[in-house]
């Protein structure tokens, strides 16, 4: 059976106010958008989507870096040992190449 035609829907303002909501797709004549504009889409930490129940830490804990700004810092996942770290943008590159956390948690005392 095929589907009834239904007139175009309006296009919304997004909730921040400033922009339209994206267009997500098109299908027979009708337009579907998004529930966000593109620029509040792209504001969503993906980190925060995947590991919605952890908090960042206000230091890398790897170097122990302290940041001016919190984007400064994300979340890095050891499948192996299964643990979820803290760790700055310096460290997350490093870490990529690595793919393991080394580190134990024992502090230096020097």
């Amino acid at each position: 059976m095929p589907r009834k035609k239904q007139g175009q829907l309006e296009r919304k303002l997004c909730d921040c106010g400033k922009r339209h909501v994206a267009i997500n797709y098109k299908k027979d004549g009708i337009t579907h958008y998004r529930s966000k504009c593109s620029s509040c889409s792209r504001k969503l930490s993906t980190k925060k989507k995947y590991y919605p129940n952890y908090n960042l830490k206000n230091n890398c804990e790897k170097c122990g870096f302290v940041p001016i700004y919190k984007e400064q810092l994300c979340v890095f996942f050891d499948a192996k040992e299964n643990i979820l770290k803290t760790v700055c943008l310096n460290c997350n590159e490093e870490l990529k190449h690595v793919q393991t956390w080394k580190q134990g948690d024992l502090v230096e005392d020097f």
